[in-house]
């Protein structure tokens, strides 16, 4: 009978208004892949309730991490191969089955499964669904208005990611911490239903060409090797997305220590994902009056400073200073984006780009373990205290290296 109806609908509306509705109903799906954010504020907690050492949850992490890279290398061929539609219609079973895994794992085998399954969904979504909402735009001719739509869709997402934060706290603490993992599946079961009504807009053939990763690995030398401020770029963004995302995942701990309450967890974390929007809207104002040089210098210092002050003040209120690796974190994306951009030709854009978000995620996948073997000798105090000396000695170490110029100043 539905069939029926979308058959009949379809059919007295033109090719035009379908294609138009791709736009709300990829935000839609944006907002339904946000639901992982339930389990977020407690996942630590849960993992470690069930045994898991904190050298375990960053192998974890690391797994996970190594997925989402490899498995993004072949999924934005499979997106221009079989179809967008398709591929998040088939990224969205693997969030249901990772979702699903986790609501009835018990230990590190099973975690790993739903990890594996979560960071292939990630990777299948993740692209193809702006991809889409792009060649809707341009087929109905309305391209132009991508920036400030696209806005819209990022700035709902990251309204719902805050308030399911929120939420997934209260329901941990109100029932268990593996009920909002049951939450997920139940909205991620929505997402395919949404993803099978969108219609695949009008794309060019797909381009195969033999020899892609040769191209790939010959850009990557010749940027590298010829430009000093890339490979500062690369560095410097690497180590910044590095500490901050593993200091991320020390939080939950932290936050046991400081006897904070779990009902806590929600709202802390959403208020800090809220203030790393209004920190990115700032960025480039904060950039304008400082200056590169003296920008870099404010985030070595604060990125240092958050973790001394983690390592040094253990108290109710402590979790404020949060901020600090938030602001870090908002700069990080915006300001050192524009320079890369800066630096590279257009020909070439898209595919450093792609090498940096590669690089940032080695770093981050080299320094988990490390962390998570600390932890578990010292405490995450103490570990948040020698993160402190790390960041510090490496963020003056690598500012002593820049090759500063005039007109970056």
């Amino acid at each position: 009978m539905l069939s029926t109806l979308a058959w009949r609908r379809s059919v007295a509306l033109t090719r035009r208004e379908l294609v138009a509705e791709n736009i709300p109903k990829v935000m839609i799906l944006r907002l339904l892949f946000m639901s992982l954010g339930f389990a977020i504020p407690t996942i630590v907690v849960f993992w470690q309730s069930h045994g898991l050492s904190m050298f375990q949850i960053m192998l974890l992490q690391a797994i996970f991490a190594v997925t989402v890279l490899v498995a993004e290398v072949p999924s934005g061929y499979i997106a221009d191969l079989y179809g967008r539609k398709h591929t998040l219609v088939f990224g969205s079973f693997f969030l249901i089955a990772g979702d699903l895994q986790y609501a009835c794992s018990y230990d590190f085998k099973t975690f790993l499964a739903g990890e594996i399954f979560i960071g292939i969904g990630i990777a299948l979504i993740s692209g193809a669904d702006e991809a889409l909402f792009y060649d809707s735009l341009k087929e109905i001719g309305e391209e132009l208005n991508f920036k400030r739509l696209w806005g819209r869709t990022v700035s709902f997402e990251m309204g719902m990611g805050a308030l399911n934060f929120a939420i997934g706290g209260l329901i941990a603490s109100s029932i268990s911490p593996r009920a909002p993992f049951i939450v997920g599946v139940v909205l991620y079961a929505i997402y395919p239903f949404v993803a099978s009504t969108l219609v695949e807009p009008e794309r060019g053939k797909p381009l195969v060409e033999d020899g892609h990763f040769r191209e790939l690995a010959r850009i990557a030398c010749r940027a590298l090797q010829e430009n000093r401020g890339i490979r500062w770029i690369f560095l410097v963004s690497g180590s910044i997305f590095a500490f901050t995302q593993v200091g991320f995942w020390l939080y939950q701990p932290y936050f046991k220590e400081c006897g904070i309450p779990l009902s806590w967890y929600g709202f802390i974390m959403a208020i800090s994902s809220s203030s790393a929007a209004g920190f990115v809207l700032l960025a480039h104002r904060i950039e304008g009056h400082l200056g590169e040089r003296k920008l870099s210098m404010l985030l070595a210092a604060s990125i240092g400073a958050s973790f001394f002050l983690f390592g040094t003040f253990v108290t109710l209120w402590s979790p404020i200073f949060i901020l600090l690796q938030q602001f870090v974190r908002a700069v990080n994306r915006v300001v050192f984006s524009e320079h890369l951009n800066r630096e590279i030709a257009s020909e070439t854009r898209a595919t450093v780009v792609s090498l940096k978000s590669m690089s940032d995620k080695l770093f981050y996948t080299a320094l988990l373990l490390p962390v998570g073997e600390l932890v578990d000798e010292v405490g995450v105090v103490e570990a948040n205290r020698c993160l402190g000396v790390a960041v510090s000695c490496i963020g003056l170490i690598v500012l002593l290296r820049r090759p500063w110029r005039n007109k970056m100043n």
